[in-house]
């Protein structure tokens, strides 16, 4: 009968080849230039790329990170103190998309037509073209679209941490005052002379540190937020951004104007938000 080895003898072997395994693996590891790969982990939104998040509707959306930023009015801007701009303040947010470009013509009448953006408005004339931003839409129908995409109407504070980012700028784009290199304003003449909206997107050296384009110019746009006005009961909302035919005043990051929840106006369109 074959001799029987011991549990020490049989111990020895087994450490000895694991042991040979091991560097013979880190040997061919190191003689093929191969190194070790973590597993993949979940990549955050990246900001400036465009995002359809799941279950919405219309056009891609921009990523902003949570986070503090100063909101409001900086010292000794024209107008500064209007509808309680004045007080500058540091808001916490947490993260939230917002749409890249104002919610266009073509965009609304996928709504209209589905039925869920009527209810009486009415199918909206604006300016010519799929691609222009949509107007003469109210409150109300504004917050009717953005159920619709699977959005909501960004809030006032939403709005401007995506138009100046957290570093206080006047603008999308910085400090340097607003003309139609980079907005669709009144530069000497409506609309940069063509006395109406232009295409969304039109001027990307406009952009907001974000992504989002026309956050100064072509329309000003609805907010989730408004006020009561002197008259008991009357309830306002706030525009932001300025539009094709208001001066470089209006376009400040900070600026906001009230507007009556049932204005439709060629000057006032929206663009929707989505929380993850």
């Amino acid at each position: 009968m074959p001799k029987k080895e011991g549990g020490m003898n049989r111990m020895a072997k087994f450490i000895c080849l694991t042991l040979a395994c091991l560097v013979i693996s880190a040997s061919t590891e190191k003689g093929s230039g191969a190194t070790k790969k973590s597993p993949p982990s979940h990549s955050s939104p990246k900001i400036g790329k465009e995002y359809h998040p799941p279950g919405t509707k219309g056009g891609p959306m921009v990523y902003v990170p949570a986070g503090e930023f100063l909101m409001g009015c900086i010292s000794g801007d024209n107008k500064c103190g209007k509808w309680g701009e004045k007080h500058q303040h540091t808001e916490f947010l947490n993260a939230f998309y917002i749409d890249k470009y104002e919610v266009t013509q073509g965009e609304y009448d996928e709504c209209f037509n589905s039925g869920s953006c009527d209810e009486g408005n009415g199918k909206v004339s604006g300016f010519e073209g799929d691609r222009q931003p949509v107007v003469e839409v109210d409150w109300h129908h504004a917050m009717l679209y953005c159920k619709w995409a699977g959005k909501k109407l960004p809030t006032e504070a939403e709005w401007e941490k995506a138009a100046r980012g957290t570093d206080a700028r006047a603008y999308p784009w910085g400090n340097e005052k607003a003309d139609c290199t980079r907005a669709v304003m009144d530069d000497g003449g409506a609309g940069c002379g063509k006395k109406a909206t232009w295409e969304v997107g039109s001027k990307p050296s406009g952009a907001s540190p974000y992504g989002a384009m026309d956050m100064a110019g072509n329309v000003w746009e609805w907010v989730l937020d408004g006020h009561f006005e002197s008259s008991p009961g009357i309830f306002s909302g706030f525009i932001r951004g300025g539009a094709w035919n208001t001066s470089s005043e209006f376009l400040r990051a900070s600026n906001r104007e009230s507007a009556a929840l049932v204005d439709r106006d060629t000057s006032i369109g929206f663009r929707c938000a989505r929380t993850p």
